[in-house]
């Protein structure tokens, strides 16, 4: 059998085994599907592929400007390890001085401009002074307890008012300063009243402001 023949036994062969193709012509144009594939946004990169990519990022090696936000957390953070109890005394005094202000305020208008007699000039030192700085000192103190052993802050700034009563005390007898003759009756219902007002303040607003400070 020659050459030519076995070719074209081979070709029939093979239309037999190869099915021939219906339609062979596209039914519609595919540009305009084509144009509006490309004019998709893209997907969106879920959050988890986001976080993927980071830890493995960071199991490779920090880049240049990973390191220096990283040293620069690590140089705050050393920073707010110092000088925690300049930060409690600060945290501390915030409260009083902003109601002594508004305090001062009513006063100095009931006072020159309504002539409402409340002589207290010559004590006016202690709660402009003491007060302040005497918050101060109870929230370091609060911080320099140990966690374990101190009370809830709102506990413990609601004991400091019995440290004021005998100090304020003392400085009225030392200044001979006349009490008003209705103070005995008002003071047992006074003082239970600021034990309540020096609870909510240290619970909320001193609580507050030490974990601002990242002390407590």
């Amino acid at each position: 059998m020659s050459n030519e023949e076995n070719n074209k036994e081979m070709k029939e062969l093979l239309k037999q085994a190869i099915a021939p193709v219906k339609n062979a012509e596209l039914r519609r144009d595919l540009w305009p599907q084509m144009l509006r594939k490309l004019n998709e946004q893209p997907p969106a990169v879920p959050w988890f592929d986001w976080a993927c990519r980071d830890s493995q990022r960071a199991s490779s090696g920090f880049s240049q400007c990973d390191s220096g936000v990283a040293l620069s957390l690590v140089r705050r953070e050393a920073f707010m390890n110092q000088h925690t109890y300049l930060r409690a005394y600060m945290a501390g005094i915030v409260v009083p001085t902003i109601l002594l202000l508004v305090a001062m305020t009513v006063f100095c208008v009931s006072r020159y401009v309504y002539n409402v007699p409340v002589p207290v000039e010559r004590i006016i030192v202690f709660p402009m002074a003491v007060v302040p700085n005497l918050w101060g000192l109870w929230n370091m103190l609060f911080v320099a307890l140990d966690p374990r052993h101190r009370l809830p802050i709102g506990l413990h700034g609601a004991i400091l008012p019995f440290v004021l009563a005998p100090i304020a005390f003392v400085v009225t007898r030392l200044l001979q300063f006349g009490l008003p003759a209705y103070f005995a009756s008002v003071f047992p219902i006074a003082f239970p009243f600021a034990l309540v007002v020096y609870y909510l303040a240290w619970k909320y607003l001193v609580g507050f402001l030490n974990r601002v400070q990242v002390i407590a």
